[in-house]
Parts: C-alpha cells; sequence; structure tokens
C-alpha cells in the first residue's frame, strides 16, 4: 500500500519495481491502475505480460481490483500482441521488464522496439522485474535508461557498476550493525 501511495502521489508516474518475486508487484500494480482508471472516464490502462502469466493477471485484476468494471478501457496483453497500431495508454504496465532489454530470446527485437516505444511515449509506465535485484547490472541500467533516459544516456556502465558495487559494500556493512 505505502508503494502505490508513494506512486499516487508523485506527479511524475514512471516507475521501476524490482523487489524479490511474491513480493506483491503485481499487487501494486492493480492498485495504481485501479486509481489511474478511477481518476479519469478517459484513462485507459495496457497491461503487457508474458505469455505464460497471461492469465493470471487477468483473473488478479478482475478478482482483486474488479477492472472488469473498466472493461473497455484496460487492456491485459502479451508481447505478440503489440502492434504499431496500438494507441498510447495513460498508464503501461509491463511485467517482467527485463525481457525487453536483456539477451533473453523471450521476445522478438520487433516486440521489444514496439514495448520500448510505447514506453517512452506513455504519460505514467511502470516496469515490474525481480531479476535486477539477483545482481544483473545490465539489464538494471538499460531499466534505468527507459525511465531517465536524458540522464542515463550520458552515463558510463563501468561507472554505474562501480556505484553498484560500493553501494553493496554499505549495504552489507549497514547490515552489520547492531
Amino acid at each position: 500500500v505505502n508503494i502505490a501511495k508513494k506512486i499516487l502521489s508523485d506527479p511524475i508516474q514512471i516507475y521501476l519495481l524490482s523487489d524479490e518475486v511474491g513480493m506483491g508487484k503485481t499487487i501494486e500494480a492493480g492498485i495504481i491502475a485501479r486509481q489511474c482508471l478511477l481518476d479519469s472516464n478517459n484513462s485507459t490502462v495496457l497491461v503487457i505480460v508474458p505469455n505464460h502469466l497471461l492469465l493470471k493477471w487477468k483473473n488478479e485484476l478482475r478478482t482483486k481490483f474488479y477492472l472488469d468494471d473498466f472493461d473497455d478501457r484496460i487492456e491485459i496483453i502479451t508481447p505478440s500482441q503489440v502492434s504499431p497500431s496500438l494507441e498510447n495508454p495513460n498508464l503501461l504496465i509491463i511485467d517482467e521488464a527485463h525481457h525487453i532489454v536483456g539477451n533473453t530470446n523471450k521476445y522478438s527485437q520487433f516486440e521489444k522496439d514496439l514495448i520500448l516505444e510505447l514506453a517512452k511515449k506513455s504519460e505514467k509506465l511502470l516496469m515490474l522485474t525481480a531479476t535486477p535485484g539477483i545482481g544483473n547490472e545490465k539489464v538494471l541500467f538499460n531499466l534505468l535508461k527507459i525511465l531517465e533516459p536524458n540522464y542515463y544516456l550520458k552515463v558510463d556502465f563501468d561507472l554505474f557498476k562501480e556505484k553498484l558495487l560500493k553501494q553493496r559494500e554499505q549495504g552489507v556493512f549497514l547490515r552489520t550493525l547492531k
């Protein structure tokens, strides 16, 4: 609830939710999606999820957030259903976002490019992933470049990686304090 509240109170709602698996990213996204739809009768939400999660997402959003009430303004699709003719939603949610910037073969380059184009144009963006927490610095760096393109285009990856290592060292130190 605190994460959803923070995002909803931010005038710039462009976020990467990257905590561990099972920590509630789908729930946070559902709260934000429902509020986005409630805020304006013209708002739309597009959720892009991997094939194997499509039914889970549809069920979660229907049963927990009653998003059937907004059936014509929310769409939950897979990357293969993304097309150049899709209109930009007010809120774009991308689950397992690491697949659009990583070296995975889950999506074609065409699908990745279309999703990235939608992400750049979306007024509000939520990207969900657990992967950066596991230590793939390049994927995290590429996701951050989507969130803050003007800043991260100027940042050198090696310096970014060095900064992350220093932060980890500080985190290890802080965890040892009593």
